[in-house]
Order: C-alpha cells, then sequence, then structure tokens
C-alpha cells in the first residue's frame, strides 16, 4: 500500500486481533455469567479445563465464543479449532453458530449485521 509500511499494517492488524479476542473474552464472560478473564475463580476453571467443572465451564465458554463471534461478523474459525481440539463435536458448533442474536439479520452477503445499520456506517467499539 502506497504510503503506509508494511509493518505499521501488520501491528494494527495484530493489535485488532488481539483486541477483538480480549472483547470476546469479556463479552463470553458477561453473557454466561462467568467470572472475569484473569479473577481468581477464573484462574480455577482454566487450570481445571480439562477435567469436571473446569471441562464443562470451558465447553461452554468455546460454544460461547462462536456464537459471539459469529453473530457479531467475526471469525470464528479460531474458537472452532479450540472447540474441535476439546472434542466439542460439530453438531454443537453448528448449533452455537446458528445462534441469533435478536435484532440481528443476514445482508446480502450472508454476514449478520444489526438491523438500522448501513455498510457506510463506521464501526466504533
Amino acid at each position: 500500500m502506497t504510503g503506509v509500511s508494511d509493518d505499521a499494517l501488520a501491528e494494527a492488524g495484530e493489535t485488532l486481533t488481539d483486541t477483538i479476542d480480549r472483547w470476546i473474552d469479556k463479552l463470553t464472560a458477561h453473557a454466561t455469567g462467568s467470572p472475569a478473564p484473569g479473577t481468581p475463580r477464573w484462574l480455577r476453571l482454566w487450570n481445571a479445563r480439562e477435567t469436571g467443572e473446569g471441562a464443562a465451564w470451558w465447553r461452554q465458554q468455546l460454544l460461547a465464543r462462536i456464537a459471539i463471534a459469529d453473530i457479531a461478523g467475526v471469525d470464528p474459525a479460531p474458537y472452532i479449532a479450540q472447540a474441535r481440539a476439546q472434542g466439542i463435536d460439530a453438531a454443537e458448533i453448528r448449533i452455537a453458530r446458528n445462534a441469533r442474536a435478536p435484532h440481528a439479520t443476514r445482508g446480502a452477503t450472508g454476514s449478520r449485521r444489526r438491523r438500522g445499520s448501513s455498510a457506510d456506517q463506521l464501526a466504533i467499539f
């Protein structure tokens, strides 16, 4: 791209990716009533995510992340890969991907967007 260094673009892209991931973490915790990321209870569940209560919690987190990302129009592929690695089957992933926000509609490209939003509207979050 003329006038913008590749390094600056790469850094901006990585920053955006990290920011989106952190927001999805926070929104997942909020939507599921889960402890906030980094809190002692969250760390206990995170460290136990392979067995028992921690595994059930982690499964819920992954499926909620997939749903939230998909509803928001964010590529859920990284969360789907995590879910598959945890043994979550394709049927459960499909159910998460079919979650609908009550105010979301599908645009002409098939992507979900809020009613009243315009493709020309600048997204600010």
